[in-house]
């Protein structure tokens, strides 16, 4: 069994990869198919997901208002760094931003 994770963060990826995301998950055989989504376009990600049908196993939800670039990079190298997995909790998929913010000041 091959383990695939897909993470996309924006309406265009969400467009793209919905259906190949989709097709590797009717392959349960071969294959066990997570998606984590970054959350960078909020609003119309969610839009393409609900059309699609498509539920993120993990979500991020990394924007913050007035983020810069740096910053929601180093949230996201965070939450793939050794251990950041382990902040998803509680059956919500949601990410622990407090975790985060005591974790290293990277906010």
């Amino acid at each position: 069994m091959h383990k695939l994770l897909f993470v996309l963060g924006t309406r265009p990826e969400a467009i793209k990869l919905c259906p190949v995301l989709l097709h590797m998950r009717g392959r349960t055989q071969n294959f066990d198919v997570r998606l984590c989504v970054t959350a960078q376009h909020r609003s119309m990600l969610d839009q393409v997901l609900a059309a699609f049908d498509v539920t993120p196993d993990y979500d991020l939800d990394l924007m913050q208002p007035a983020q810069t670039l740096a910053q929601s990079t180093s949230l996201m190298v965070a939450a793939g760094h050794e251990g950041g997995a382990a902040r998803y909790g509680g059956g919500s998929g949601r990410y622990d931003h407090d975790a985060m913010r005591g974790a290293g000041g990277i906010l």
